[in-house]
């Protein structure tokens, strides 16, 4: 039976009757961004959408603060608990403007407003 010790801070993996390996870190390629480089290294890349408050909320959907308090309250819009504020994420509003959307997504008719009206 082996035991295995990992270390990840430092690098080093330990196995019953076999010597230390460290190992060796990539060199930087300065064509890849650091969120690739991370990913080659098998790093994890935790990266949180930032949550936003109901000022901000509102302001982005260009309603009342009240407003989107209010419809988080009565669960139409996705909110999140933190202590007892709501937060949001702009993308779950976007999701959630777009599904209760009453238009296909259609674009409009053109209209040219440059003729004159025939009487």
């Amino acid at each position: 039976m082996k035991v295995r010790n990992t270390n990840l801070s430092s690098g080093l993996v330990r196995s019953e009757g076999a010597q230390e390996k460290k190992r060796e870190p990539l060199p930087p390629d300065p064509g890849l961004s650091s969120r690739e480089q991370k990913r080659l290294r098998g790093e994890k890349d935790v990266e949180f959408e930032p949550l936003l408050d109901a000022s901000e909320a509102a302001s982005l959907l260009r309603i009342h603060p009240k407003t989107i308090q209010r419809l988080a309250r009565l669960g139409y819009v996705p909110a999140f608990r933190v202590g007892k504020f709501r937060r949001y994420r702009a993308s779950d509003l976007e999701k959630w403007l777009r599904s209760v959307s009453h238009s296909n997504g259609q674009l409009a008719d053109r209209v040219d407003f440059t003729k004159e009206k025939s009487s």
